[in-house]
């Protein structure tokens, strides 16, 4: 893998130079990183390509905006299923994450419980359920998606989305244009699971307007007024559902819609947390899925490092399993399966009916070569694109379509 990606360096500075020329980026701007990657999206650059070519334009961070040059970085990042890679840039470029200011009661009387079930069984009565996501840690969406059929299932009927651009709605598949987050594999993923279970999807975020949460929180009070009698589902980033802040955009919809919604928050008991308070949380109790701690009546108890969220979910370290974050593997959605192909450098998987129907589907998953020959594929008909580098572009060499094979 490290051969590979050296190589890759290489070939793409040529790829990248010829990629500049495209994309006019103000290197003096300490966002630069966060303009390419969304330039790259709007003039449907590979990522991988546009990875790279923001690595190699590293010489012009400034140090003091060096934690900005990471998130961008990490972000395109999680776009090409790197996610061990992305870690490590986090450590090379951002600051230390230590929000846990103080240690967790740790007695025997509390107990970890599995937080989807804990969700299913204690709040179904809520008409909004508002989940906080932190956009480079995948795992909180593929939380989310676990918990949809079921609410689905109990009448949350909408999804509103801060991922989701407006004319991407009524969207049939997940596809590279309906928003910039939308092409990291989880969240395409969830919205893929979303549609298929029958949510109606909506875009709400007012991130033109400097008043950006109340303009929000007025877009998602006009979905609630065109469906009263259903329930709904909200997912944001970071702060946007912290309700001790008047100007989130929870306590906007308090104010506005004169409805409290339920507000869970994945991030702050959740990577990339880096004090030892979290660990010694996780050794304590033995967190091995996300959890919700509960005393003996079965209620969350009190969390000391709680801010402005009804629930906290805590989540457990990655690991992974061949190369794939264990958080991805689902044996009711995905199923491991041996490459066909040793004449690769990256493979990508697509859904075949998503290849077949719309113009840029986002992968499924990815394969980087390594010593193992192990991909990850949806349990549907798949296509695997193999790809080779050659004279700085990513050159597809072969084809592999599941549907083709005879059974044994």
């Amino acid at each position: 893998m490290n051969r590979f990606f050296s190589l890759l360096s290489v070939v793409l500075l040529y790829c990248g130079t010829i990629s500049a020329q495209l994309i006019n980026i103000d290197y003096n701007n300490p966002l630069w990183s966060f303009d390419y990657m969304r330039e790259a999206w709007k003039n449907n650059m590979d990522f991988l390509e546009a990875e790279h070519r923001i690595q190699i334009d590293s010489t012009h961070v400034n140090q003091k905006f060096r934690d900005y040059y990471g998130q961008a970085l990490m972000t395109v990042q999680t776009f090409n299923g790197r996610i061990l890679e992305k870690d490590r840039t986090g450590l090379l470029f951002r600051n230390p994450i230590q929000k846990l200011k103080q240690s967790e009661e740790l007695r025997e009387t509390i107990t970890p419980s599995d937080a989807k079930d804990f969700i299913l069984k204690n709040f179904l009565d809520e008409k909004i359920i508002m989940f906080n996501e932190a956009h480079l840690y995948p795992q909180h969406r593929a939380f989310i998606n676990s918990l949809l059929k079921d609410l689905y299932g109990n009448g949350y009927k909408h999804l509103l989305m801060e991922a989701l651009s407006a004319e991407y709605e009524g969207v049939a598949y997940p596809e590279r244009e309906m928003g910039i987050y939308t092409n990291e594999p989880n969240m395409a993923n969830l919205v893929r699971n979303a549609i298929q279970t029958g949510f109606k999807l909506h875009a709400y975020d007012g991130y033109e307007y400097k008043n950006r949460d109340s303009v929000s929180a007025e877009n998602i009070l006009k979905v609630i007024k065109n469906n009263p009698q259903d329930k709904f589902v909200i997912i944001c980033g970071f702060a946007h559902n912290n309700e001790k802040l008047s100007r989130s955009l929870a306590s906007y919809l308090n104010q506005i819609a004169q409805i409290n919604p339920l507000t869970i928050d994945l991030t702050v008991y959740s990577e990339p947390e880096s004090s030892s308070y979290y660990n010694e949380l996780l050794d304590y109790y033995h967190i091995e899925v996300p959890s919700v701690l509960t005393g003996p009546d079965n209620k969350q108890v009190g969390m000391k490092n709680s801010s402005g969220r009804d629930l906290y979910v805590v989540f457990p370290h990655t690991k992974y399993v061949y190369g794939y974050p264990q958080w991805m593997i689902n044996p009711k959605e995905n199923k491991f399966d041996s490459l066909k192909s040793s004449d690769y450098d990256v493979a990508r998987v697509y859904i075949k009916e998503e290849l077949t129907h719309i113009k840029s589907p986002v992968p499924y998953s990815f394969k980087y070569r390594n010593s193992d020959n192990m991909i990850l594929v949806p349990l549907k008909d798949y296509i695997i694109n193999f790809y080779r580098i050659k004279d700085g572009k990513l050159d597809l060499v072969e084809s592999y379509d599941s549907s083709n094979t005879s059974p044994d």
